[in-house]
């Protein structure tokens, strides 16, 4: 990147890079040029932190209610095929309903 000389930076707050020492002139440039950038990409970086952990919180729910109602099915069907009834051969099964 070739020098611009400090009159030719257009804008209204100027870095004043290089001006009187390697770093920004002042206050206001150091806070704009350097603490912006740094604090917006801190508070992006927050916000998407916050979000993703809502994100997996609700799956993690969703998982955990599926989870509880396959298991509430799978004790439905033990208890049914536990039955005394179920040991029975299939024909008898069917005439002992049907009496």
């Amino acid at each position: 990147m070739q020098y611009w000389a400090p009159e030719n930076v257009f804008g209204l707050i100027k870095p004043n890079l290089g001006v009187s020492k390697c770093w920004f002139q002042g206050d206001l440039e150091l806070f704009i040029y350097f603490y912006g950038p740094i604090a917006f990409l801190f508070i992006c970086n927050s916000v998407l932190l916050v979000l993703t952990y809502i994100h997996y919180n609700s799956i993690l729910h969703s998982y955990k209610e599926a989870d509880k109602c396959l298991k509430e099915l799978g004790t439905g069907i033990t208890s049914v095929s536990s039955s005394p009834k179920s040991s029975m051969p299939a024909r008898q099964l069917t005439n002992h309903v049907n009496e």
